[in-house]
C-alpha cells in the first residue's frame, strides 16, 4: 500500500469512528451525572421500571439505552439517538395520558 492510500484510509477510518467515539464520550458523561445525581430519585427509578416493562412488552422494538449499548452492536451514536426518540415518545405519551386523566376528572366533577 503506498503512502497516500494509507493516509486516506486512516483519515476515512478516523472520520467514520469519530462520531461514535464522541457519542460514547457523551454517554459516559451522561452516565456519570445519572449515577451521581439521579439514582436516588423516585422518578428515575420509575423510569427504569417502565423501561424494563416496555422492553418485556415490546421485545426487539423498545430497547433501553443500557441494553442497546451493552448487548447489541448498534453504534453508540445511533443508540443515543434512538434512546432520545424513545424517551420523547414515552414521556409524551405519559404526559398525554395525565392530561386526559385530569381533563376527564374535571369533566366528571363539573357535570
Amino acid at each position: 500500500m503506498d503512502e497516500p492510500n494509507c493516509e486516506r484510509a486512516f483519515a476515512e477510518y478516523f472520520e467514520r469512528r469519530k462520531v461514535n467515539a464522541d457519542a460514547l464520550a457523551d454517554l459516559a458523561l451522561e452516565n456519570f451525572i445519572e449515577m451521581r445525581d439521579k439514582t436516588a430519585s423516585k422518578t428515575f427509578r420509575a423510569k427504569k421500571k417502565l423501561d424494563h416493562a416496555l422492553e418485556a412488552a415490546l421485545p426487539g422494538i423498545y430497547l433501553p439505552l443500557y441494553t442497546m449499548v451493552t448487548f447489541t452492536r448498534i453504534p453508540y451514536r445511533t443508540a443515543a439517538k434512538r434512546a432520545r426518540v424513545q424517551d420523547s415518545l414515552v414521556y409524551g405519551s405519559l404526559f398525554a395520558l395525565a392530561a386526559i386523566s385530569v381533563g376527564a376528572m374535571f369533566w366528571f366533577l363539573l357535570r
